[in-house]
């Protein structure tokens, strides 16, 4: 009653993502997700030390990330009951587009500092949501015998 080995070795990512469009859109925004959130890491510190603060900032950022993902993960379940991994994973794109627009577009010198490390903290949380949708998405969409592999590729992917 084990999993079948030649059903796993016959796994194709490429060609499950050809031959369905929800895992398609799932992977496409879990990678620009990943993007954001990657170059986000890279610039925040410079974009705070640009508004005036302090080193110290880098530990605040990645605190409210770490944070943000917590909070992201946990809510996730609850909005799963009314939206699918598709959808939870568009919510969390949406979330990620809102905050960086808020750091291209809002005023350093009008708005207080504070403003931007809730915009961190929104990115943690889409981050959060991302990781759960994701996971969640795939499992439901490919079964659970191929998530590792699916998983996997899709990181690849994502990492490129």
């Amino acid at each position: 009653m084990g999993i079948n080995s030649t059903a796993i070795e016959r796994f194709s990512l490429i060609q499950q993502l050809k031959s369905k469009p929800d895992l398609y859109l799932l992977v496409s925004a879990y990678t620009l997700s990943n993007l954001a959130f990657f170059l986000s890491n890279d610039m925040l510190g410079i974009f705070f030390e640009k508004i005036g603060q302090s080193e110290s900032s880098i530990g605040y950022i990645i605190s409210l990330l770490g944070v943000g993902g917590i909070v992201g993960t946990r809510i996730s379940g609850l909005l799963l009951k009314k939206l699918s991994a598709k959808n939870l994973l568009l919510f969390s794109v949406m979330v990620n587009f809102v905050a960086f627009w808020g750091f291209g577009f809002l005023d350093a010198k009008t708005n207080h500092y504070a403003t931007y490390y809730l915009l961190i903290f929104l990115v943690g949380t889409a981050s959060g949501v991302t990781f759960f949708a994701i996971r969640y998405g795939v499992r439901n969409i490919i079964g659970f015998e191929h998530v590792g592999k699916a998983t996997g590729g899709i990181q690849k992917i994502s990492s490129i």
